[in-house]
């Protein structure tokens, strides 16, 4: 992949479908999913970004396999209110 090949372009299944976004003083916090990059499963991220005067200055981040149903000890989704019902 060249610099004129977007990631869209490189992976065009690739997804990441936003959830709660929360910002407190310099601090953003993304959950989300990420799914069709090849793995048997999506991943379930948190983002932490802390931003200073407009820049994005520091960056982490948090990610696990989604949990089946059969996984979840909650028994609750670990993304939005419904389990999937097939992984890409």
């Amino acid at each position: 992949m060249d610099s004129s090949t977007s990631s869209r372009e490189f992976r065009p299944h690739c997804a990441m479908n936003r959830g709660v976004i929360v910002a407190d003083g310099d601090f953003v916090i993304v959950h989300g999913r990420f799914s069709g990059f090849g793995a048997p499963v999506s991943w379930i991220a948190a983002d932490i970004l802390r931003i200073e005067d407009g820049i994005l200055v520091e960056h982490w981040d948090v990610i696990q396999d989604e949990a089946t149903e059969e996984q979840s000890k909650s028994k609750a989704p670990m993304f939005g209110s419904a389990f999937p019902t097939t992984y890409k």
